[in-house]
């Protein structure tokens, strides 16, 4: 390789890395570099880019830039309000910062440029392009990148279609390097590699590390998706519901929820403000109270506003021993209302089921009425009525 200096007027660039093969236009507004576009535009046109190490630097001393630039040819220069300049540049070649060589009226820079000199290189130095290895590695860069372009909206068609075209592992990287679409700091990590294969080595990491977190990114938006059309499914009732509600034209709906744990509890659930937890006197009823619980904390997920009312327990007799035990235990439970009445076991009831009525209508003088007037007040007072 062969090392020349050349002494060319400077960018220091804040936000941004260019590399060679990029084509990219940006503003500039500080009068340095406005100075120092002038003076490029009056030579060669060529300029040094270097990166700042921090944003916020207003004027960058040496240590504060990146070691490796890329000298660009400016393209174009159009001016814009504020004295403002907007150009456009092409990257041509990675060089090394040795010396800012003076700072006024703009920045100029002493840049070593490694050149690789007119002849075949042995078979043993670089990349080669006939080797399995070299094979590997354009496949390799080529099936990343056409996936990436797949997955990223920020890669065009056309670009992918130019660098799948490359056969020449050197030119591949280049192109690959500056049309990934990468943070300026990363990006900054790929121009200061200057070794071939460990630049090639680079290169496919964060291709790797892109094509994951685009993956990634696809399987949160397909949760995402689902979730929220979940959500929209289980508010169905409470969009039916909505007029009915802002009508007035009812205190109170009461719904009576099946006794099971699908999707139509949780379209009830999602409907509701407090609901109210029947828990049988059997072996089986606290079993039953242990999924519900579960089951509302993952409507709560869904609809945070829902209260439990408090629990009631149903089913009671008296002369067996499962009524206390049931009542100890719910007795137990922080911050869980349980209402004083409860409901005993009562023919009456099952009459009323099978002929399709509510006990207050089938038989108002029953003790399984009174027992559900009761209840219905002890409801009515956290209700606020």
């Amino acid at each position: 390789m062969e090392k020349i200096l050349e002494s060319l007027p400077m960018i220091p660039l804040r936000g941004m890395t260019i590399l060679p093969e990029m084509v990219v236009h940006f503003d500039i507004s500080r009068k340095k570099s406005i100075e120092a576009v002038q003076e490029a535009m009056v030579g060669d046109q060529r300029i040094f880019l270097v990166t700042q190490r921090e944003v916020e630097t207003e004027e960058p001393q040496q240590k504060e830039l990146f070691e490796i630039g890329t000298i660009g040819t400016i393209k174009q220069v159009i001016k814009l309000p504020k004295k403002i300049l907007r150009i456009l540049v092409v990257g041509e070649e990675r060089a090394m910062l040795r010396n800012i060589e003076c700072g006024e009226p703009y920045m100029r820079a002493l840049v070593e440029v490694e050149r690789e000199e007119k002849k075949e290189l042995p078979e043993e130095e670089g990349i080669q392009e006939q080797d399995p290895q070299t094979e590997a590695l354009v496949r390799n860069l080529k099936e990343m990148f056409a996936e990436l372009g797949v997955k990223s909206p920020k890669v065009s068609k056309e670009t992918v279609a130019q660098i799948l075209d490359i056969d020449d592992p050197k030119k591949l990287i280049r192109q690959i390097c500056a049309n990934i679409p990468l943070p300026y700091r990363e990006l900054q990590e790929l121009l200061n590699e200057g070794d071939p294969w460990k630049l090639y080595e680079l290169l496919s990491f964060k291709l790797v590390n892109e094509l994951q977190i685009m993956n990634i990114k696809e399987e949160l938006q397909v949760k995402v998706k689902e979730r929220v059309d979940k959500h929209q499914r289980e508010y169905i009732l409470r969009k039916c519901l909505a007029n009915i509600v802002e009508s007035e034209m009812y205190d109170y709906i009461l719904i009576d929820a099946p006794p099971t744990l699908g999707g139509w509890v949780m379209n009830i659930l999602c409907a509701s403000n407090k609901i109210v937890i029947p828990v049988e006197s059997t072996p089986w009823g606290l079993f039953g109270l242990g999924n519900m619980f579960e089951f509302l904390e993952q409507v709560r997920q869904i609809a945070p506003e829902l209260e439990l009312g408090g629990l009631v327990i149903t089913k009671v007799d008296t002369r067996k021993s499962y009524f206390k035990q049931t009542l100890e235990t719910l007795k137990e439970l922080e911050d869980v209302r349980v209402f004083d009445t409860y409901i005993r076991v009562d023919s009456g009831i099952e009459w009323s089921q099978d002929n399709h009525a509510p006990i207050m209508a089938y038989k108002k003088s029953s003790r399984s009425a009174a027992e559900y007037m009761e209840l219905a007040k002890e409801i009515a007072q956290i209700a606020g009525v």
